[in-house]
């Protein structure tokens, strides 16, 4: 919680010393609005709502750091394909990541996960198997 708290400070930060033009300072507020929203949503454990504002903070203002609340935020209500993308994504947009570390764990988890309920998906073929030789 306390490494979201600082990622949430760091985006905050990011959006108040961006210059952008008229139409981006426009998107940059209902971004901030957007990820403010997911946050205190996010805080307040209600994890699809929080999704749905980092993500539309991110497609407004398509900040790397954004990804890593959109990959939390997917990973609390097990949208494991899509909270793994957002962790990966994030790494490579912030590759000096302070929580590199952390995240990189949690995506090996991930793809564990991910893998298991795959094979568990697969059909099993249950039918014996004859010896053609066997009338």
């Amino acid at each position: 919680m306390r490494l979201l708290v600082c990622t949430a400070l760091a985006i905050a930060a990011s959006f108040s010393r961006t210059a952008y033009a008229q139409d981006g300072e426009t998107n940059d507020e209902e971004a901030q609005a957007r990820f403010e929203a997911g946050r205190f949503a996010f805080a307040g454990g209600r994890f699809e709502a929080a999704l749905a504002a980092f993500q539309r903070a991110y497609e407004l203002s398509p900040r790397g750091t954004l990804l890593y609340n959109i990959g939390s935020a997917a990973d609390r209500i097990r949208r494991d394909e899509e909270a793994l993308g957002a962790f990966e994504s994030y790494l490579r947009e912030v590759p000096d990541a302070a929580n590199r570390a952390e995240v990189e764990s949690r995506i090996q988890v991930l793809r564990e996960q991910i893998r298991r309920a795959e094979s568990a998906a697969e059909p099993v073929d249950r039918r014996v198997a004859r010896d053609p030789a066997d009338p």
